[in-house]
């Protein structure tokens, strides 16, 4: 599954922006599909109108922004052990992680 995010520009009209593709993510992970499902348990709980829209903004926010770069760097160092590599470039791994 791909995940993509709109680039705003200041000046320019929505439908204007540009988006770019932000990662690859598959979404037979159970972590991906754990996240996903937050939205649902929103759906479920006594939160309505705007304040929903705007848990769900958050927790998606929370998802792209913090999460899903973590979890990028987790696959890699999961394969990281498939394949050696030098230590110095181990080391990156879990710094970025």
């Amino acid at each position: 599954m791909s995940v993509y995010r709109i680039v705003p520009k200041p000046g320019e009209e929505p439908h204007e922006w540009r988006s770019e593709k932000f990662e690859e993510i598959n979404g037979d992970e159970m972590f991906i599909r754990h996240v996903t499902e937050l939205h649902t348990i929103v759906d479920a709980t006594l939160i309505v109108d705007q304040q929903r829209d705007d848990v769900k903004s958050a927790v998606t926010s929370i998802l792209l922004n913090g999460l899903m770069p973590a979890f990028a760097e987790l696959q890699n160092i999961r394969a990281s052990h498939r394949r050696p590599l030098p230590l110095m470039n181990q080391r990156e791994l879990y710094h970025d992680f």
